[in-house]
């Protein structure tokens, strides 16, 4: 009766291998190729291509903090921290256009705290000058900002019910400047074609592994389900997963089954190249504005002289003008109020114009109304941003 026994166990494994051995026939594959920016595959062998330029961003800071209407508290969109972890904020660390305009308070809290000497006024409209105060508490509370170093005053210049507290302060807002290397590659997509053995089971997961110099370059490509036949990866939309060294990338496919075991593919190495010579200089500068604001204020000012007093606008600099509303113009929900917005960026950008005058060579100048800024989420908004592109002397 033993024996039956076994040999009915050894008749059963003998089964399963067979029912298994199809699905190690053959390896999933994966094939990468380079696709350009229009969309068209490049015939020659993939290698990727980086580019490193030096850039220098300079944001100026908001000069008024808007509320919320008929609200004292500060709004959402103004970042607050606690007071234990104001020793560690760092103004370096604020790379994305956004953080720079959110993190106002703790900007001027940081900078007061490293300046004895300076003062900050705070001005609104209601004589009642209750969201002044919201301010002031907390810098005292949150930075240890004595009072005495804050004065609150209505300012009867500003717009009645305007939710808004105005800054002034020269030395507090001065522009943040931040010094990055950008990262570009070439192809600006990486395509992936997959293919996979068929078997009795539906893949559970697949995954696409990219490596460099044995450490993930980012989360894997994934999904659930059957495989996608083709994947494209646009690489330079994430500027954190471009590879900087010269060490291949390794890419392979994983293939995972509910009951079947993991498929993997066989690793493929993609070369790369990161080019020592840099092609120009760049520089970035972004102009917050309030809704209806159309004029230069002290803290644009600011911005555009340290331009000037660096020698960043030369007679060779490409300078592009981003404009942005308060919603994309295409996107107004009245012809009347795509009107206005097109009236108020227009006199922005006039007023940029004017302030650097004689120096902003048309040759080289172009202007954008656009609809959204690829790169940055979420999307700015009533903000000029003044890229200028310098050639290698």
């Amino acid at each position: 009766m033993k024996n039956n026994v076994v040999k009915i166990l050894h008749i059963f494994v003998l089964v399963a291998l067979c029912a298994v051995a199809p699905s190690f026939a053959q390896k999933p594959e994966i094939r990468p190729v380079g696709v350009d920016t229009n969309g068209i595959e490049i015939p020659k062998p993939l290698t990727i291509e980086v580019i490193q330029t030096p850039e220098t961003r300079l944001y100026a800071i908001p000069a008024i903090v808007t509320f919320q209407e008929n609200s004292t508290a500060l709004p959402q969109w103004v970042s607050q921290i606690t007071k234990a972890s104001a020793s560690s904020f760092a103004m370096e660390r604020l790379s994305e256009l956004l953080t720079i305009s959110s993190e106002v308070l703790n900007i001027i809290g940081k900078r007061m705290t490293t300046a004895p000497a300076e003062t900050l006024t705070l001005s609104e409209s209601d004589p009642a000058l209750k969201r002044a105060a919201t301010v002031s508490e907390y810098l005292r509370t949150v930075w240890g900002i004595a009072a005495a170093r804050i004065t609150t005053k209505v300012n009867k210049q500003l717009p009645k019910n305007c939710n808004c507290v105005e800054l002034s302060a020269t030395a507090l807002l001065k522009p943040v400047v931040i010094a990055d290397t950008t990262a570009t590659a070439t192809p600006a997509i990486i395509r992936f074609y997959s293919t996979v053995p068929s078997s009795d089971e539906n893949p559970a997961q697949w995954s696409i592994h990219l490596k460099q110099d044995n450490k993930a370059l980012r989360s894997p490509i994934s999904g659930a389900g059957r495989v996608k036949p083709v994947v494209d990866w646009k690489i330079n939309k994430e500027k954190n997963t471009i590879p900087l060294t010269n060490s291949p990338l390794k890419v392979n496919l994983e293939v995972r089954y509910p009951m079947l075991p993991i498929q993997r593919s066989e690793t493929i190495e993609i070369p790369v190249r990161v080019a020592k010579l840099i092609q120009s200089y760049c520089y970035e500068t972004l102009l917050p504005f309030q809704p209806t604001e159309t004029t230069l204020n002290a803290s644009h000012n600011v911005a555009l002289a340290l331009i000037r007093e660096k020698g960043w606008l030369q007679a060779a600099s490409k300078v592009t003008v981003q404009c942005f509303g308060d919603v994309p113009v295409a996107d107004a929900p009245t012809k009347e109020f795509g009107e206005k917005q097109r009236v108020i960026i227009a006199q922005r950008l006039k007023a940029i114009e004017k302030a650097f005058g004689g120096d902003l060579q048309k040759s080289a100048y172009k202007t954008e109304i656009a609809p959204n800024l690829t790169g940055y989420t979420p999307e700015p908004r009533n903000c000029i941003i003044i890229r200028i592109e310098n050639p290698i002397p």
